[in-house]
């Protein structure tokens, strides 16, 4: 069971993350002209691989739960 503190911590890091994201995406014209369109699209691509890695973890890490509770170890 967590803490009031520990929820709190929770939700002063969403809402730093959300505030990240809108900075980030108010900043998009000034990025947009400081990389330029290559830059952006090596950007993108590279956001695509690290959006892709993270699902193939949760992929392997739910076949292994999968797996051990299948044969009965969990």
């Amino acid at each position: 069971n967590e803490g009031w503190g520990e929820r709190f911590l929770i939700a002063v890091v969403i809402v730093l993350t959300a505030v990240l994201v809108y900075l980030t995406l108010r900043s998009a014209p000034f990025l947009y002209r400081l990389m330029g369109e290559s830059g952006l699209s090596a950007l993108s691509r590279i956001m695509g691989f690290l959006v892709m890695a993270i699902g193939v973890q949760y992929i392997i890490v739910s076949l292994m739960d999968l797996g051990r509770q299948l044969l009965g170890a969990g």
